[in-house]
């Protein structure tokens, strides 16, 4: 893994995926045949984008992809009819349209779907707590956060995420706990850059150094494997003296 630093000022963690994306394949290329990130990066319409631009991204859950859950009523449980501009519920009622709004940046078209039965709903405790009844809201990427729902219920992507904590929260332990560095000592935006890309200098230098050093000790160890097939092979017959005594 490589520690690399963002050149972004401001906004949400959530809006930097396809951002940071496009900083990869910049700087070497291409991106990876699928990129797994936190849910921190969960935000439908990034996913969306980076379908648009053929990233594969693969979204750990989070609050935005299905990390609070209601169980059989959480809200990707909700189908929604395009045609007739309607969500169905897991009880198979179907609620209209109440309005459209303006949400997130760029601002998009984010359609509200609203319970307004006057019976009472048997099963309200489990679906929502609001006295104004469950709300349902359809962004024009619902579609992609579906998929990257679907996707996340298969053994393999699964697996993904379990690899992506060992590899990069491990480098957060690093850097607060052995390093010490808990926070900024400078102020000022680009005394914060300066100091997050000497941090990330550190880092990338120790592990291309324990790399480095991992490998000459297998070069070693070969050597001296090699040395002693060698000697194995080459022995006068009847010599006594055993290799593996060395």
């Amino acid at each position: 893994m490589r520690w690399t630093w963002g050149n972004w000022d401001s906004g949400s963690g959530s809006q930097k995926l396809v951002p940071i994306l496009e900083e990869v394949k910049a700087n070497v290329g291409e991106v990876a045949k699928e990129t797994v990130a936190d849910g921190g990066y969960s935000l439908a319409k990034q996913l969306g984008e980076a379908e648009a631009r053929g990233y594969e991204v693969l979204v750990a859950p989070g609050s935005k992809t299905g990390g609070v859950k209601r169980g059989a009523y959480d809200s990707g449980k909700f189908e929604y009819d395009r045609e007739q501009n309607e969500v169905v519920c897991p009880q198979g009622k179907r609620r209209p349209c109440e309005g459209v709004k303006k949400k997130g940046a760029p601002r998009s078209a984010v359609r509200s779907y609203r319970c307004h039965d006057d019976e009472p709903c048997p099963v309200r405790a489990l679906c929502s707590s609001r006295r104004s009844g469950r709300r349902i809201e359809v962004s024009p990427q619902r579609a992609a956060l579906n998929r990257q729902r679907e996707k996340r219920r298969h053994p393999a992507p699964q697996a993904l995420i379990r690899r992506r904590k060992a590899i990069v929260e491990p480098v957060f332990a690093r850097v607060k706990q052995a390093m010490g560095f808990r926070r900024w000592t400078v102020r000022g935006l680009e005394n914060v850059r300066t100091q997050g890309a000497l941090l990330g200098a550190v880092l990338n230098l120790k592990k291309m150094h324990q790399h480095g050093a991992a490998r000459e000790r297998a070069r070693a160890s070969e050597a001296r494997s090699g040395s002693l097939r060698r000697f194995e092979r080459f022995r006068p017959i009847g010599w006594p003296y055993s290799p593996q005594a060395l």
